[in-house]
Formats: structure tokens, sequence, C-alpha cells
């Protein structure tokens, strides 16, 4: 009686392992379809907030440049 308990919690242990694992796909999918359209686009010219910087930072990043990777699609 003992042994067939035991291979039922087992059983039942698997399964909220399955159930998990599939719900964890299903959400990942639904983010991945949701979200697609915000995937960047290489080579794409990006806009710059201020037109020029007045701080005379020498740490400057340009308005235009291509993403260093871009996301394959």
């Amino acid at each position: 009686m003992a042994e067939d308990r035991t291979v039922l919690a087992n059983e039942r242990t698997f399964a909220g392992w399955v159930r998990t694992g599939l719900a964890t796909i299903a959400i990942g999918l639904g983010f991945s379809a949701l979200f697609r359209q915000m995937e960047p686009v290489c080579g794409r010219p990006r806009r710059s907030r201020r037109a020029s910087s007045s701080s005379g930072s020498s740490c400057s990043f340009p308005a235009n440049a291509a993403p260093a990777r871009c996301w394959s699609g």
C-alpha cells in the first residue's frame, strides 16, 4: 500500500514538472509573438534626441551608427 502511494506521488510530481515546462514554453512563444515588432533592424539610422551636444563630453555615440550585434530573424 505504501509503495503504491509512493509511485502515485512520483507520477504526480513528474506530471507537475511536465506541466510547468509546457507552460514555460507557451509563455515564451507568446512573448515572442507579441514582441516580434520590437526586434532591431540592422543598419537603420537612429535619431538623436539632441541635435548637438553642448556638454563637450568626449564620450559621444553617433546618432546613425548601426548596432554592433543584431538579432537574426
